[in-house]
């Protein structure tokens, strides 16, 4: 694809012109959680050719959280439909997702195999996620869960228009 360095090279008179890697954080597991942002401090160095030493500096680069990766639509829109699960858990689903101006984010469940949207939940019953969120509940205008479905196959049908799917979750 056409991805670009998550952390770039800096200016040739930076601390980072030619050499980066992040800081061993095998003590914490990973990037740091610190509210909607992901942390990840990095060292980077540079070599003073006259002396041949090497001088270092300690950096910070933010996330936002679940930031690695989006399913993205334009104005056109776009559709994504998970695999069938089961669900489970409390019943409340949320996302993560950057819906820019007059775009929104809309969700409809669906039955397992015929896709078509269950009663209550389809996409016109949908109240529309718009702004720049990382945890944004999904509400119906008739229900404000998915309780009602526990322990039943279903899918999820995200309807895109000027939006970044990050991530959804159940709980």
């Amino acid at each position: 694809g056409d991805r670009k360095p998550f952390i770039a090279l800096g200016d040739e008179d930076s601390r980072k012109p030619g050499y980066l890697r992040a800081v061993n954080l095998a003590t914490v597991g990973g990037p740091i959680i610190k509210d909607d942002e992901l942390w990840f401090y990095y060292r980077g160095g540079s070599i003073n050719a006259r002396k041949r030493d090497w001088q270092y500096g300690l950096g910070l680069a933010t996330l936002r959280r679940d930031g690695f990766a989006s399913l993205n639509a334009d104005e056109d829109g776009g559709l994504v439909i998970t695999r069938p699960f089961i669900f489970e858990g409390k019943g409340d689903l949320f996302v993560n997702a950057d819906v820019s101006g007059n775009g929104e984010l809309r969700v409809a469940v669906v039955d397992e195999d015929t896709a078509e949207e269950l009663a209550h939940f389809g996409r016109n019953d949908s109240v529309a996620i718009t702004g720049d969120v990382t945890r944004s509940a999904a509400r119906w205008r008739q229900r404000d869960s998915l309780a009602e479905l526990k322990g039943r196959y279903v899918r999820l049908a995200f309807h895109l228009r000027n939006a970044k799917l990050y991530s959804f979750w159940i709980e």
